[in-house]
């Protein structure tokens, strides 16, 4: 348990680290994955909080962001504060039982094809929420 618990410490401390650095270490493939997901919408002003409930669907985008979907076809982009380097398409998240996702919340990261082991392999420290709607013609 002891030892379970230090790698947790070290992914945070090392993600809140590499953070630090994130203007100069951001990932071009993720960001290359983010802008074909994010093509055709027009960003608004972000937002601290998200209704959980409302969320039908998270994608992750490798080392950057976490997008999440509503029934309405509004997506809102999460460039998490801590731990977006560890993040891969092959994980999910897990959030605790708030019906708000908010910004400074901490989300447990499983590898998708063990989740149910209760075993998180990360914890992300989400950013703001910028929704993104589409274009209006």
């Amino acid at each position: 348990m002891r030892s379970g618990l230090h790698g947790v410490l070290a992914v945070l401390v090392l993600g809140a680290s590499s953070n630090a650095f994130a203007g100069e270490a951001t990932d071009q493939r993720g960001e290359r994955s983010l802008a074909r997901v994010i093509e055709g919408r027009e960003a608004g002003r972000p937002v601290d909080c998200i209704d959980a409930r409302s969320v039908v669907a998270t994608d992750i985008v490798d080392k950057t962001a976490l997008v999440y979907r509503t029934p309405s076809g509004q997506l809102y982009v999460n460039r998490p504060q801590a731990g977006a380097k560890v993040l891969t398409r092959d994980m999910v998240t897990r959030h605790g039982p708030s019906a708000q996702l908010c910004k400074q919340d901490s989300l447990a990261v499983f590898w998708a094809a063990g989740w149910s082991q209760r075993r998180p392999v990360a914890y992300v420290g989400l950013g703001e929420f910028v929704p993104y709607s589409k274009f209006q013609r």
